[in-house]
C-alpha cells in the first residue's frame, strides 16, 4: 500500500512505455554479454574461487572446452585489483565482471556507458471538445442505496471489498439528550483503523480526513464535532490504496476501522464499536459505472462550465481533443485529491498526490554500492510523491 502507481525497483522503461537511460542500455549490454555465455552456464560445471577478502570467481567450464568467468567485487566501498589465470583485473566497489572466455572482460556491473536521459513533462492544456465542458456526479453521503448488511462490530476492509473497490462505508446513529447543552460542551470523535485512509462525516457534513504513511498504514485520529440534540448520524468512508504485495505474512495484514468513540461527553466517553454498523461496499458511481464511455448521457451527470473545487466525493467528467503529435501523454493531477482515473473507460490507476515530508531522510547524492534498502537515492521529499 501507499505505492504510487508505478513499476517498482526503478524498471528499465517508464509508464510511458520510454527506455529509461541509462539503466535500459546497460541491462541490455549485460543480456547481451550472458548470453555470449550461455553454453558453458547451461551445460557446464561451476566452481567457485577465493581472490581475496571480498573477492570471488565463479568459474563455469564445459566438456568442449569452454570457460566462463564471472569475478566479484563485494566490498561496497573499495576498488580492487585481483589476479584470475595469471592475469590482473581491476573490479570497481561492489561490481561484476564478465568474462565469457574467462581472458577478457566484455562487462562491468559498475561501468556505465550508456549516455543518460532525462524526461521532461511538457505542459500542455487540453482543449474540452464540447461546449458545456464538464458533468459532474456528486456522491450521496453514507448508504446510498439499500445496505448490504449490519453489524455491532467492525469488519476487515480488505476481506469484505475482496479487492472490488477500495471504499468501504459505515454508518451508525445515536441519540444525544434533548438537555444536550449546545455550548460548553467540546466532544471529540476518536477513530483507531489499520489502514489506510478515512473520511469522517456527521449529520452529511465533512468534518476531517485521516490515513496513515508508507511505513505505518494503521492509524488514529482525533476529530471536535459538534453534536446537535436528538439523532446525530456518522458516515466514514474507509478506503484502502493498493495491496501489499511482498513481506512476510502479508497475506494476514488487514485493513479498516478499529474502533470509534466519542470523548468528552456529560457521561464520559461513548463508545460506539459495539453500535449496529450499516455497511455498503463502494461507490454509488462505481455502482453505475459512470466511468464507461456508453455512461456519457447518463442523467446523473451534472453539466458543468467550471469544475466545483474542495468538493469532497464527487466524479468529473470532461472530453478533450486529442493532443497534437506522437508523444506519451500523462495527467497532472497536481490539484487533486485521492481517487482513481479513467481514460476512455480503462482504468489508468489510483492518484493521491500528497506532499511527502521534507524530512523524509532524501539523500543529496546518490550511491547504489552495498545492499539495497528502501532509502536509498530517496529523492523528492516536499514534493507531491505523485503527479502524473
Amino acid at each position: 500500500p501507499f505505492i504510487t502507481t508505478s513499476y517498482d525497483y526503478d524498471a528499465p522503461i517508464d509508464e510511458y512505455g520510454l527506455k529509461r537511460f541509462p539503466k535500459w542500455a546497460h541491462l541490455k549490454e549485460l543480456h547481451k554479454s550472458i548470453k555470449l555465455c550461455e553454453h558453458s552456464l547451461l551445460f557446464g560445471n561451476s566452481t567457485l574461487l577465493s581472490l581475496g577478502p571480498q573477492q570471488e570467481a565463479d568459474v563455469y567450464t564445459d566438456h568442449s572446452g569452454g570457460c566462463v568467468a564471472f569475478l566479484a567485487n563485494i566490498d561496497s566501498e573499495k576498488d580492487k585489483v585481483v589476479t584470475f589465470r595469471n592475469r590482473q583485473y581491476d573490479l570497481p566497489a561492489w561490481s561484476v565482471s564478465i568474462l565469457p572466455d574467462c581472458k577478457n572482460v566484455v562487462f562491468n556491473t559498475a561501468k556505465v556507458r550508456s549516455q543518460t536521459l532525462m524526461v521532461d513533462m511538457v505542459p500542455e492544456t487540453l482543449q474540452a471538445s464540447k461546449p458545456d465542458q464538464w458533468s459532474i456526479f456528486t456522491e450521496r453521503i453514507g448508504i446510498w442505496d439499500k445496505n448490504d448488511f449490519v453489524r455491532n462490530e467492525f469488519v476487515d476492509h480488505i476481506n469484505t471489498t475482496k479487492d472490488s473497490t477500495d471504499y468501504l462505508w459505515h454508518t451508525t446513529s445515536f441519540d444525544v439528550d434533548r438537555n444536550y447543552p449546545a455550548s460548553g460542551n467540546h466532544p471529540i470523535l476518536n477513530i483507531g483503523s489499520k489502514g489506510h485512509a478515512v473520511h469522517a462525516f456527521l449529520n452529511n457534513m465533512l468534518i476531517g480526513s485521516a490515513y496513515g504513511n508508507g511505513s505505518e498504514s494503521s492509524f488514529s485520529v482525533q476529530m471536535p464535532i459538534n453534536l446537535k440534540a436528538g439523532k446525530n448520524e456518522i458516515a466514514l468512508l474507509s478506503m484502502t490504496v493498493g495491496l501489499k504485495s511482498a513481506g512476510p505474512y502479508y497475506e494476514w495484514v488487514g485493513a479498516g476501522l478499529t474502533s470509534v468513540n466519542i470523548s468528552g461527553m456529560q457521561n464520559g466517553t461513548m463508545d460506539l464499536s459495539s453500535n449496529n454498523w450499516a455497511y455498503k461496499i463502494g461507490l454509488e458511481g462505481e455502482h453505475y459505472r459512470l466511468f464507461k464511455p456508453d455512461q456519457g448521457n447518463n442523467q446523473r451527470w451534472r453539466p458543468q462550465s467550471e469544475p466545483p473545487k474542495h468538493q469532497p466525493l464527487t466524479w468529473y467528467k470532461v472530453n478533450v481533443d486529442v493532443p497534437q503529435g506522437d508523444d506519451p501523454v500523462g495527467l497532472d493531477m497536481q490539484s487533486m485529491g485521492k481517487g482513481l482515473v479513467w481514460l476512455n473507460g480503462n482504468a489508468i490507476g489510483r492518484y493521491w498526490p500528497r506532499t511527502s515530508p521534507t524530512d523524509d531522510r532524501c539523500t543529496p547524492s546518490c550511491d547504489y554500492r552495498g545492499k539495497f534498502s528502501p532509502n536509498k537515492c530517496r529523492a523528492g521529499c516536499g514534493k507531491p510523491t505523485q503527479r502524473w
